[in-house]
């Protein structure tokens, strides 16, 4: 999230952890939780830019009903969820990001 402070203080820790791990098949991606509008994709875009965020960012409504039924309406920004191969939800954290606990499950996850 462009507005979030909590957000915008972890992504640095997700661009290290998707570099730390990229070559063992893990990939970050970012959700920009918008109100749809003209210039939301150049806010995130610009967003990206200044804050050095190489990994994919996609955007979307927080009501949009695909987001709602695949990940449960939120409000809580930061969110974090973690899926594994198969597409299996394996962590789901709202709020900060407990790093500790993500960088514990993405190493086992890993070396299955």
């Amino acid at each position: 999230s462009t507005w979030s402070t909590r957000a915008q203080a972890e992504a640095p820790l997700f661009v290290q952890l998707q570099e730390d791990h990229k070559e063992r098949g893990l990939q970050v991606v970012g959700l920009a939780l918008m109100t749809p509008g003209a210039r939301e994709p150049l806010i995130v875009q610009t967003y990206m830019e200044v804050s050095g965020i190489t990994f994919p960012v996609m955007m979307a409504a927080p009501d949009d009903p695909d987001l709602v039924a695949a990940l449960g309406l939120t409000k809580v920004v930061p969110r974090t969820i973690l899926l594994d191969r198969a597409g299996k939800v394996v962590l789901d954290q709202r709020g900060l990001t407990n790093f500790a606990a993500l960088k514990k499950e993405v190493a086992r996850m890993l070396a299955d």
